[in-house]
C-alpha cells in the first residue's frame, strides 16, 4: 500500500481547502412502479477546486451556451452511479461550487493512499429542481417522480416549477 498522505493539504486553505456542497442521490422506486430520488445534502465539504477543460463556448444555430467543467480532488468519498454493498442505487453525486452545480462524470479513486482520497471530473448540470425553494437547513428531501414537488424530511411539500 502507498504511503502518501495529502491529507494536510486538502484541508489547508493556503493550498486548497475551497468548500462546496455535494448533493447525493438515491434511487428508488415506490409501490406504483414510479423512481423516487432521495436527496441527502452534505454542506461545507472541503478539497481542492480548480477548472478544468472543456472550459469553452458552444455556439449553435438555435443557441449559445458555454460548457464548464471542474476538477475536485478531496477525501470526502465522492460516488458516481451504480450500487452499494447494500444494494441501493445512487446517481453520480452533484457538486454545489460558486453558484453553479456540477455532476459527477469520472471519479478516481485513490483511497489507498494515506487515508485516501478520490478526483473527480465533473461537468455542469442543469437541474430542473430549483434548489433554492428548499428551506435553509433542510438536509434531505424527496423529488417526486414528476419533478414538481420536493417533499422535505419533515413532510413539507414544496413547489419546485418556476
Amino acid at each position: 500500500m502507498p504511503f502518501i498522505d495529502v491529507t494536510d493539504l486538502l484541508s489547508d486553505t493556503y493550498i486548497a481547502g475551497e468548500k462546496f456542497t455535494v448533493y447525493r442521490r438515491t434511487e428508488a422506486v415506490n409501490q406504483y412502479g414510479e423512481n423516487l430520488i432521495a436527496v441527502a445534502i452534505y454542506n461545507n465539504v472541503s478539497g481542492q477546486v480548480s477548472p478544468s477543460s472543456p472550459n469553452s463556448s458552444v455556439r449553435k444555430e438555435a443557441y449559445t451556451s458555454q460548457e464548464k467543467s471542474i476538477q475536485v480532488i478531496t477525501t470526502w468519498p465522492l460516488t458516481f452511479s451504480g450500487l452499494d454493498p447494500s444494494g441501493n442505487a445512487f446517481q453520480p453525486d452533484l457538486v454545489y461550487w460558486k453558484n453553479n452545480l456540477y455532476i459527477v462524470r469520472n471519479l478516481d479513486d485513490y483511497t489507498k493512499y494515506g487515508v485516501g482520497f478520490v478526483v473527480a471530473d465533473c461537468i455542469a448540470y442543469d437541474w430542473n429542481i430549483n434548489i433554492t425553494n428548499i428551506a435553509p437547513g433542510t438536509n434531505n428531501f424527496v423529488i417526486t417522480s414528476d419533478g414538481q414537488f420536493v417533499i422535505t424530511s419533515d413532510g413539507q411539500m414544496v413547489t419546485t416549477s418556476s
